[in-house]
């Protein structure tokens, strides 16, 4: 960060989380903002010691993942405030279900610790209920099985592993901060991870036997992933960089995109923002909140991954509870408010009637996919590559994938975007080249 006038850096990539290791001694890593009393600062500083002493476990992970319509589970809130309640939703082929709670981080390279844990007695498998049949919208119905209070726990992002005779499941959850003025913000995709869930008959891609046309314009939060062995992409593409920052002992915070939704200003102070693997699916508040950390706070932003920011959704309440059904018609003209209210329609972040240029925010704009390739330096001069040792011309093999974005001159992208990796490749039978790029605002 200058002195004297705000300025954000904003980091576009297509890396796995693991390369942020090259920003360990960037500005990503600085000590909190003088909004931060003293004291506030030294209490979370202890806080964190106790943290790093804790024990590592790898209990977390599944050996043999059961499949939802074996054991399944969900929470009914994305997130909630340290000492506040997760109510946990569970169903499975056996009564007794084992359910362990897990806050995510380095802990001696075991990746987790342990912080609760019980014997829940679980309602047997019932079949998914067709909520919105003229929107395909599926959700998992299913009464309270337990509430887990969580007094004591840091915020953090968590995982819920479930267990019933030889198999396991997750359940991924955040404990979200109270502030993040002074902290480097990781942010858990929950939207993408449910624009691609398909639990009950339909995902944002796909309805019955992988067909497009009776995919879903509107799916719901109230249902297991069914992927990713219940985590979605949070332990392949989040987890590791929750690990590598949790090492280097930075100050961190910890929000969902769905928290970015209702609490204007939840980014504002913060030293950096972090999106990371595979960041699609945003609505207009949770854009607007980068775009205003950025400009009213000069908060850095980095997108670890391509695509981001690239479908455009809107959120809406279920039971009465907000941002638990996630819309996206991608398209203008099948989204039913286009007419009447065309600022909330859902077609893509690219295109009309509301057409943002993506480069405005991640400076690069995303290209096509399937790729493979790799990451090839072109710039090594600059703070992002300095005591690596790199030459222009140095390759990280196979680094590049399955997404690319690129630099496109025009529209509103940044002027002054720089590119310290351009990488040729070929993506469906087209040449074309992949940027790691930066600028500043």
């Amino acid at each position: 960060m200058a002195t004297g006038r705000l300025r954000g850096l904003v980091l576009a990539s297509l890396l796995l989380p693991g390369l942020a290791a090259c920003s360990g001694g960037s500005p990503l890593a600085a000590s909190p903002s003088a909004g931060v009393s003293a004291a506030t600062a030294k209490l979370v500083a202890e806080h964190q010691d106790a943290e790093y002493a804790k024990p590592g476990t790898s209990a977390w992970k599944v050996a043999a993942w059961a499949t939802p319509a074996e054991l399944g589970g969900f929470t009914a809130t994305s997130s909630v405030l340290p000492g506040e309640t997760v109510q946990l939703h569970l169903r499975s082929a056996h009564p007794k279900v084992h359910v362990a709670a897990y806050r995510t981080g380095f802990y001696g390279g075991q990746g987790a610790t342990t912080v609760w844990q019980r014997d829940v007695t679980a309602l047997p498998p019932g079949a998914p209920s067709l909520l919105r049949p003229a929107t395909r919208t599926w959700t998992a119905a299913w009464p309270e099985s337990t509430d887990v209070v969580t007094t004591g726990w840091l915020p953090g992002h968590y995982l819920f592993t479930l267990s019933a005779a030889g198999k396991q499941t997750q359940v991924p959850f955040t404990v979200r901060s109270p502030s993040a003025v002074g902290k480097v913000v990781i942010i858990a995709e929950n939207t993408t991870w449910q624009a691609y869930n398909a639990y009950g008959g339909a995902s944002l891609y796909h309805g019955a036997n992988g067909a497009r046309k009776t995919r879903a314009y509107v799916v719901s939060h109230d249902r297991p992933l069914d992927y990713g062995q219940g985590a979605g992409d949070f332990v392949g593409n989040e987890m590791p960089l929750i690990r590598l920052a949790d090492q280097l002992h930075l100050q961190l915070a910890f929000f969902t995109n769905t928290d970015l939704e209702t609490a204007p200003g939840l980014l504002d102070g913060a030293k950096a923002v972090i999106s990371l693997g595979h960041d699609e699916y945003w609505s207009g508040a949770m854009r607007a909140q980068l775009l205003q950390a950025r400009d009213k706070t000069g908060t850095n932003l980095a997108f670890l991954g391509a695509n981001a920011i690239f479908r455009r959704i809107r959120l809406e309440p279920l039971t009465g509870r907000p941002n638990r059904l996630e819309v996206g018609y991608k398209s203008a003209e099948l989204d039913p408010v286009t007419a009447t209210n065309p600022a909330a329609s859902t077609a893509d972040w690219p295109s009309a009637p509301m057409a943002r240029d993506g480069k405005q925010l991640t400076g690069g704009a995303y290209q096509c996919n399937p790729v493979k390739g790799d990451l090839v330096f072109t710039d090594t001069s600059t703070w992002l590559t300095a005591g690596l040792g790199l030459k222009p011309g140095y390759r990280l093999v196979n680094m590049l994938g399955s997404e690319y974005d690129h630099i496109e001159p025009g529209g509103l992208a940044p002027t002054a975007i720089m590119s310290i990796a351009r990488s040729p490749l070929t993506c469906n039978g087209r040449p074309g080249h992949a940027d790691f790029s930066y600028y500043t605002v």
